[in-house]
């Protein structure tokens, strides 16, 4: 689920100007952990504070501490899979000097906390997550008839899609509604709040393994509808294709953890699963 591209009407961007902005988000990738200041970043971008705070987030989509923050939680991600540090020293290592405060952020942004994220491909192989909730909704708030249906084009092949509304240009923490689709499914989103949204959708080819898709890398596809989608009166009806593409290296990680969505189906509809499952579903949604 990736960043719209949100162009400011009263400036024109240019080529010169997609170049320096990746300057300042090479030089953040490349050292995520660094307490890189708006004024730093643009010094290297080669522009004035306030000329570069407004072209990063027209062509970007969120400012860049946003984004920052974004890589910083992804790095984190990585380490709890690939590494044996504690979650003490990858709150160190990607940044930040607060564990209370980087586990609780943590949980927001990616659906589960470090150590239920940690723990999350040892769940997954557990658990079994049938047709049924392949299809479920993530229930969003009820009261409004808004509808948003469409369907996905050249989505990974076997893929289950991951389609949601977000609050911003950034897959962080849970969708305010949404559903995993099968390939090649038309998709519904009903019963939708009013307010202005983002239409985001990533999917990770099914024959990966469990650990690829919470670190999708470049297996990951994503697909964002190009407009704020603006809900009034609670009564539109929107039908929206979305077009997978990799992820481009400007736009943020996808910080929610997609097997999440799944947990998230699963325990809404718990009472259904085997006694061991269910146990699963509780250890992970009471962990830190």
């Amino acid at each position: 689920m990736s960043t719209v591209m949100v162009n400011d009407p009263v400036m024109r961007l240019t080529a010169e100007h997609a170049a320096a902005i990746g300057m300042a988000v090479t030089a953040m990738r490349a050292e995520s952990d660094y307490p890189f200041t708006v004024e730093t970043l643009a010094e290297i971008s080669n522009f004035s504070l306030f000329h570069f705070a407004r072209l990063f987030r027209s062509l970007i989509g969120i400012p860049p501490g946003e984004f920052l923050t974004a890589l910083r939680y992804d790095r984190a991600k990585e380490l709890l899979l690939t590494t044996d540090l504690s979650v003490t020293d990858i709150c160190f290592e990607v940044g930040y000097d607060s564990l209370g405060t980087f586990s609780s952020r943590f949980k927001q942004l990616v659906g589960v906390g470090p150590a239920g994220f940690r723990a999350l491909p040892e769940v997954l192989d557990t658990l079994t997550i049938d047709a049924s909730a392949a299809a479920s909704s993530i229930p969003p708030e009820q009261g409004n008839r808004a509808t948003i249906r469409g369907h996905i084009v050249n989505p990974p092949a076997g893929a289950h899609a991951y389609v949601g509304i977000f609050p911003a240009s950034i897959a962080r923490g849970y969708p305010v509604a949404g559903a995993r689709v099968a390939a090649n499914t038309p998709f519904i989103l009903p019963n939708l709040p009013r307010g202005k949204f983002r239409l985001l959708c990533a999917a990770v080819s099914a024959s990966t393994s469990t650990r690829s898709h919470l670190l999708p890398g470049a297996d990951l596809r994503v697909a964002s509808h190009p407009e704020i989608i603006s809900i009034e009166t609670g009564k539109e009806v929107f039908d929206l294709p979305l077009l997978m593409r990799p992820l481009h290296a400007h736009e943020p990680p996808v910080l929610i953890a997609l097997p999440a969505l799944d947990l998230r189906c699963l325990q809404g509809r718990s009472d259904r699963l085997p006694r061991s499952q269910q146990s699963v579903l509780k250890m992970l949604a009471t962990g830190d």
